[in-house]
């Protein structure tokens, strides 16, 4: 966990905020090289300064990080290999994302015209309604949904996620593993105890973001910001697509990152590789480009924890591992599936294959999450307190069965 014993001063209040800046204000300049040749080394600059400050709270520190690392590539996929003018628009209600065009010319707009739009555009990574939308963002609610009617709903679950969190966050907290803050304590539990806290882990995650994201959408349409519909689920339909690595990473899991994953990806393999699109090499180039892209960003969380030089002394928390891994068990799927299609099986999976793939994800997961939150327990990024407590905790703590606390 980082502390003052590192070394690196406390990070300024101004810093997320003046890093936020240097996203929105160049897409305000008038287009052409000279905004690129002027924010792109100061955006890199104030990248890697980042890891120069600490925040006491491991596990704030670790998404103030992915959070850096993720918008700094996204800024590199909207200004430098883009033409955001003409690409990046917002779409009329009922318009087809791909054929619509923009309803004000953007290369020629006011300065208060083009910041609003810069303002909106950071707003968003996924792009529901906007020109740039990634695949399989889930339905939202119509355009004329009533705006206290999706408040209060949003408030509700914001409650329902706070409660949920609150509980998981307390069984972390009294476990071995959090106690010992080392790599390899969770690693040396009992199996069982390994799938209870992993599982733990992978729940209150899930429950962090939804609260977090339905809490973010609740400002900005009180506010007027954005519209409700502007806001759809953040995850997707589990008991529709979770049936393989691939569904559970392109359909389930929040899409946050797709954006820069897959374009980055797309950059590398045609405009770099020169492969040509729909190609085996043009395929698999971009899946583990987009998972190695996940990694780094996640990676750059650990810098942010453990400060540059202890990173570079201990390594990464276990997200290089992770992230690959799922690209060699979706590269493994694809085969396994080639095989099962020249075998007679049916394009569709039955209710019986779907349970089995089911069963392998959990699996899956249940094996390869387990160096990867060992990691983040190792420096209490897992157990940091997020959230003003409920209490509620304790009662579930009392009653899970097993010698697994170290309290």
């Amino acid at each position: 966990m980082s502390s003052p014993a590192d070394g690196r001063p406390p990070l300024p209040a101004y810093a997320q905020p003046a890093y936020m800046a240097l996203l929105i204000l160049p897409f305000v300049f008038p287009p052409g090289q000279r905004r690129v040749f002027l924010f792109v080394p100061v955006l890199l600059a104030a990248h890697v300064r980042f890891m120069g400050y600490r925040l006491d709270n491991a596990g704030q520190a670790y998404t103030v990080g992915c959070a850096v690392a993720q918008n700094f590539l996204l800024f590199m996929l909207r200004m430098v290999l883009s033409d955001p003018e003409r690409d990046l628009y917002k779409v009329r209600p009922g318009s087809v994302p791909g054929a619509a065009k923009p309803s004000v010319d953007m290369t020629t707009a006011a300065w208060p015209t083009k910041l609003w739009w810069s303002v909106r555009l950071w707003a968003t990574t996924r792009g529901p309604g906007w020109s740039f939308q990634v695949k399989n963002v889930p339905a939202g609610v119509s355009q004329d949904y009533p705006v206290w009617r999706f408040v209060g709903e949003r408030l509700a679950r914001v409650g329902f996620f706070w409660l949920l969190s609150d509980m998981a966050i307390e069984v972390l907290q009294v476990s071995r593993p959090a106690h010992a803050q080392q790599r390899g304590a969770l690693l040396a539990e009992p199996l069982s105890v390994q799938m209870l806290l992993v599982w733990t882990l992978a729940f209150q995650a899930y429950w962090m973001i939804n609260l977090c994201y339905n809490a973010v959408s609740i400002v900005a349409v009180t506010l007027h910001l954005s519209k409700p519909s502007d806001y759809p689920p953040i995850f997707g339909v589990w008991r529709r697509d979770c049936y393989t690595v691939r569904r559970f990473w392109g359909r389930c899991w929040h899409q946050l990152m797709r954006s820069i994953a897959q374009g980055l990806g797309v950059s590398l393999s045609r405009d770099l590789l020169g492969f040509r699109s729909g190609t085996l090499l043009s395929r698999y180039t971009q899946l583990y480009a987009a998972f190695a892209i996940t990694g780094w960003v996640h990676i750059f969380g650990a810098w942010c924890v453990m400060g540059l030089e202890r990173t570079l002394r201990a390594g990464d928390l276990g997200e290089l591992g992770f992230f690959m891994g799922q690209a060699v068990a979706i590269t493994v799927e694809d085969a396994v599936t080639a095989l099962g299609k020249r075998a007679g099986f049916a394009e569709q999976p039955s209710r019986a294959v779907r349970l089995l793939g089911l069963a392998w994800t959990v699996l899956w997961f249940s094996w390869s999450l387990r160096d990867y939150l060992d990691g983040g327990a190792s420096v209490g990024v897992w157990t940091s307190e997020t959230l003003p407590r409920l209490g509620l905790g304790k009662w579930v703590v009392a009653r899970v069965p097993g010698d697994w606390k170290a309290v």
